[in-house]
């Protein structure tokens, strides 16, 4: 479940010298849009643990088992095929305030977050960029 900087979609691989994972939270920002777009369908049961939760649950244990440290999360150093997990030694701030915050939000399955309210009509956007 990790992204790298740059993908050869030929090769199905990184770009050499390009397979830094830094924590991004681009792939989790679009579990989160679409769960939420998503959720309704085929979940008349009202159950919360099938696709789009299940990639963020994924990528959640992931995060857990291949970058915790002692001090907190490491950057991965290339997540190209076949290479062994490498971590650096760094974790970028977004990290954060953005990744950990679109996990929290994909989870969070109560209504009353201003965020997952149906009624209203939202004037604003919120989007990574928008933190």
């Amino acid at each position: 479940g990790f992204l790298p900087e740059r993908f050869n979609f030929g090769d199905w691989d990184s770009v050499p010298g390009s397979g830094l994972y830094p924590l991004r939270p681009e792939l989790l920002e679009s579990c989160y849009f679409l769960h939420r777009a998503t959720m309704d369908i085929g979940n008349e049961g009202g159950e919360v643990d099938g696709g789009w939760v299940w990639a963020a649950d994924f990528a959640l244990q992931s995060l857990e088992s291949l970058t915790k440290t002692d001090c907190g999360y490491a950057n991965i150093k290339n997540v190209g095929n076949g290479i062994p997990l490498e971590l650096e030694d760094n974790m970028p701030s977004y990290f954060l305030s953005e990744t950990l915050k679109y996990l929290y939000l994909i989870f969070d399955v109560g209504d009353e977050n201003i965020l997952h309210q149906k009624e209203g009509g939202k004037e604003w956007v919120f989007t990574t960029e928008a933190h």
